[in-house]
């Protein structure tokens, strides 16, 4: 799975660009995950081993971390990878990641896109 999203850098805008989880981490008994979304031109560009245009990193912890203002802008690793949440979700760390990067601004209104297996 990856997200097509509207990503742009300090020198160009990509309208389609593709963003996918290419590093997933998950510790259940200390309950932290390190999670490293990269951004690419095109799907193509991804699949071919391109460099990625960016990476956006997700470290969960026990608590949430939260912004100056005191905004969440990473919630507690329970809240994302629990094992309620994976129990319910029947499925995996990086489904479960994917789930949490769409109730995030920069993605919502992504399209969902599905990789070859």
């Amino acid at each position: 799975m990856a997200i097509q999203i509207a990503y742009s850098t300090d020198n160009d805008d990509y309208p389609i660009a593709y963003a996918r989880i290419d590093e997933i981490n998950t510790h259940y008994g200390r309950k932290t995950a390190h999670m490293v979304v990269s951004y690419y031109k095109t799907r193509a560009a991804a699949n071919n081993g391109k460099r990625p245009l960016g990476d956006a990193v997700f470290d969960f912890g026990e608590v949430a971390q939260v912004d100056e203002n005191g905004v969440v802008i990473v919630p507690p690793f329970d809240d994302v990878f629990g094992v309620a949440k994976y129990r319910d979700a029947k499925t995996d760390p990086k489904k479960l990641g994917y789930l949490f990067l769409k109730t995030q601004a920069a993605f919502a209104a992504g399209e969902d896109v599905m990789e070859a297996a």
